[in-house]
Formats: structure tokens, sequence, C-alpha cells
């Protein structure tokens, strides 16, 4: 599972605790060039426990402002320091995506 599955998993499972599952999967990529950053497009599936309350499900707005707010203030702080902690080796490292560091990743 990639970073960011794993980011919009643990946001998403401490925002709602009656989601049984948050699949989610690549569905394409775009390079352009060397200096535009690489564009990873993403689906994600929710599935809520059987027996959930359809009052406690959110709705398609609610989950989008969800995924928004994923990557806003402290939550894409936290997604950040994680693509810091990766490798240099790694291909997602902020290195290799165009953000050079003095110290790397």
């Amino acid at each position: 599972m990639g970073l960011t599955q794993v980011h919009l998993n643990n946001i998403f499972r401490d925002q709602f605790s009656s989601l049984q599952s948050l699949d989610t999967i690549s569905t394409g990529d775009r390079w352009i060039s060397i200096n535009v950053p690489y564009q990873i497009d993403y689906e994600s599936t929710a599935v809520f426990r059987a027996g959930t309350p359809s009052s406690d499900i959110p709705s398609a707005i609610e989950m989008e402002i969800m995924l928004a707010a994923s990557f806003q203030g402290d939550n894409n702080d936290s997604y950040i320091a994680s693509l810091d902690a990766l490798s240099d080796e790694n291909v997602f490292c902020k290195y290799h995506l165009g953000f050079v560091w003095s110290k790397g990743c």
C-alpha cells in the first residue's frame, strides 16, 4: 500500500468510526517534464460496516470535503512528514519529485 493510500486510510478511519475499509487504487499517472510535478490519479471506494445507520454514512459531498481536508493544515503537515521520512532511493522522495532539500529527502 502506498504512502498516499495509508495517509487517506488513517484520516478517514479517524473521522468515520463505522468505516470498514477504504480501498484506494491508482487509476493513472502523468509525467510532463522534469520541472512539473508528477501527477498520480487515485480512486477510493469506502465500505461501511453492515448495519450502520444511514444517518452515520457520509454523503458524497461530505466525503469530498474530507478528501480535501486530508491534504490541508495539520493533515497535510503529517503527509509531508511521511514524505520527508522516505529514503533518497525511493522514487517518491521529495528529492526525486523536484523538491531538492540540502539534506536530500
